[in-house]
Formats: C-alpha cells, sequence, structure tokens
C-alpha cells in the first residue's frame, strides 16, 4: 500500500447523521529526514495522521522521521480544533503479530501508545496491520493463526484503556485479514484501501471494464459494506498511478504530480475509460505509457462514495499532489458539495 519515500494520504470523511460538520483530515507521513516542500492546509481539515510509526523487538515505537513532529504545535496553532492521530504499522509491519501476542505484550505495546500521546499529543491511533495471519519474510515480518483474534483483542484493550482516543483501521482491498463483526465495536472507522488493483492496467478502476477484469472499488466496497455499516467505511483513493514501461511487468509508482510533468514531456494524449472511470494517455504510437487519477477521476469516486452513504474518502498519498493541490481541492470540494435533492 505505501511505499513512496515520503508520504502521505488526504481523506475527506463525508459527515454522519450525528456530526455537526464533515470530518476532514489527511495523512501524512516521513519515510526519510528530508524537509517537505510543504505540509498540509489544517485550516481546510479537521484530522490529520502521521505515518508511519515502526514496531521494534521490544514493542516500542520507532517513529519514521520523528524530527518532523516538531510541527505539531505549529499546526495547532492554524487550526486549534485539528485532531491529530498516529499510523501504526504500514506495508512493514514486523513484530505486529508479537506485540499483539498476549495480554502482556499487549499491554507493553499500548503503554508505548501512552507514551506518545504525552509526548507528542497524539489523539489517537491508525492501526495498519498488513496484514494478520500474512507471513512477509522480505519484510522480516512473522504471522500466528491466532493473529485475527488477537487484533480484536488489542482493539478492545486500546479502547478499554484509551475510551476517548481515536481509533481507526486499516483495511486492504480484499477486505480480508479481521474480525470485522467484533472490530467495528471498537473502531471508529475502517480505511478501505481500495486501490493497487494492477500495475499494468487500471490502478483504482471504480467498475470493471474491458480494460480492467479483475476487482475494483466498488466491488471491494461492496464487500465491505456486507461487513460493516457504511458510516464505518473510507474509501480509499489514489494519488499516484503507474508508468507503464513494460506491459508484461509490474511498472513502477508514479505520483499525480510526476505525472503530470512526465505527460507533458512525452506529449502524451488523455483518453478516459468510461465504464471503470478511470483515465490513462498514450503516446503517438497509441501504446499506455501512464495510468493515473485526474481531477475529474476523484470527483467521480467522491460522488460514488457519497451515493453509497460512506463515511467518506481516504487518499494516498499528500506528496502525490502538485503544488497547486489539484487532487486534495477536489476532493475537499466534492465531498463537501450538497448532493441534489432526490424529486419525490
Amino acid at each position: 500500500m505505501k511505499k513512496f519515500i515520503a508520504s502521505a494520504a488526504i481523506c475527506v470523511f463525508l459527515a454522519a447523521s450525528a456530526l455537526a460538520k464533515p470530518v476532514v483530515g489527511q495523512f501524512i507521513g516521513y519515510y526519510n529526514k528530508e524537509k517537505p516542500s510543504r505540509l498540509p492546509d489544517v485550516s481546510c481539515m479537521t484530522h490529520l495522521i502521521f505515518a508511519p510509526a515502526r514496531i521494534n523487538p521490544d514493542f516500542t515505537l520507532a517513529i519514521q522521521a520523528e524530527e518532523h513532529l516538531a510541527c505539531i504545535p505549529e499546526l495547532r496553532k492554524i487550526n486549534p480544533d485539528i485532531k491529530i492521530t498516529l499510523l501504526v504499522g504500514g506495508a512493514r509491519s514486523q513484530n505486529f503479530s508479537q506485540a499483539a501476542a498476549t495480554p502482556e505484550s499487549r499491554a507493553k505495546f499500548l503503554g508505548e501508545f501512552a507514551r506518545v500521546f504525552e509526548k507528542y499529543g497524539f489523539d489517537g491511533i491508525d492501526l495498519d496491520w498488513e496484514f494478520p495471519g500474512r507471513s512477509a519474510p522480505e519484510y522480516g515480518q512473522t504471522a500466528s493463526p491466532d493473529d485475527v483474534k488477537n487484533y480484536t483483542l488489542l482493539m478492545k484493550e486500546y479502547r478499554e484503556r484509551f475510551p476517548e482516543k481515536i481509533l481507526t483501521v486499516d483495511v486492504g482491498n480484499g477486505v480480508e485479514h479481521l474480525d470485522f463483526e467484533g472490530a467495528q465495536k471498537y473502531a471508529d472507522f475502517f480505511h478501505l484501501m481500495s486501490y493497487d488493483y494492477s500495475t499494468i492496467k487500471h490502478n483504482a478502476p471504480l467498475f470493471r471494464s474491458m480494460m480492467t477484469k479483475k476487482a475494483c472499488v466498488s466491488e471491494s466496497v461492496e464487500k465491505l459494506l456486507k461487513k460493516v455499516p457504511a458510516k464505518k467505511i473510507v474509501m480509499g483513493v489514489p494519488f499516484y498511478g503507474h508508468h507503464i514501461i513494460d506491459p508484461r511487468n509490474p511498472n513502477p509508482q508514479m505520483s499525480f504530480a510526476d505525472a503530470q510533468k512526465y505527460i507533458k514531456k512525452h506529449n502524451l494524449t488523455l483518453c478516459r475509460d468510461e465504464v471503470a472511470k478511470a483515465p490513462f494517455y498514450i503516446d503517438y504510437k497509441h501504446n499506455v505509457r501512464v495510468i493515473c487519477e485526474d481531477e475529474k477521476s476523484i470527483r467521480e469516486k467522491c460522488r460514488y462514495a457519497k451515493s453509497k452513504g460512506l463515511a467518506g474518502v481516504v487518499a494516498w498519498q499528500h506528496f502525490g499532489d502538485d503544488s497547486a493541490q489539484t487532487l486534495t481541492r477536489a476532493m475537499f470540494g466534492e465531498m463537501l458539495k450538497k448532493s441534489p435533492r432526490k424529486e419525490k
């Protein structure tokens, strides 16, 4: 899911009926110490999620480029109402299985959450275990048959220890690896990672089409809707795509910002898969060279999320957007736009 050197995501939550206004959030993560060219505009959001914090063998947290958290007080001055949380885990979820395995390990793990809450004033945690029950030897990640059960226990004990703190849980596009019936009792939202469906076709097709015959965003949403209420689902939207070098092999990710530069430099032509609601770009020989979201496809995904009554949408990643924040503004504007009234 999260493989950029500097990565972040933006999420815009459609207001649930109990909320007075929409919840607008943004992931912002760092994988190195390089100073970012810009910070998110917290004046137009309510939630900010820093990423990632890896898990050490002793169940303490290793926050990547921790010095960047120094900006938290400044962000709170700009928006005193901002809620700031920390993502734990990620694509490299080593030691998650061990941390969740026993009452003792979970207690120590939660104690580490308490430490970072106290040190940085975080308002909650985003759990991103990718994924319970799955080993990943390349990352030193092991698994146990009890992972799913232990993950739910971790959520339960988190909620008991931190009743006022935010808890969000990330879900793969296959909608697996979780006890949703149990987890929904403790999680505020489930972030559906509805992208990475292909590296040579559409990255996040909204619907199936001739170009994309595998799973799609809407199918993942429908699958999750059978497990948890719509008001707890936050649909994933990518601010990146793929640069098609060899259609037979996986292709490198390309941010929206980099894609726009490449498209202009190579004079590529925009095409649209009107069924999948996905843009792609071809060269003069009609070869597909770039597949990436744009303003129109982002708006279409937001309209779909609203039509299903979802809590909102979440984009990976903020630094994938261009300097004008084209996708950010499109998503923010569309999610806050009032839906047309249905005729009686």
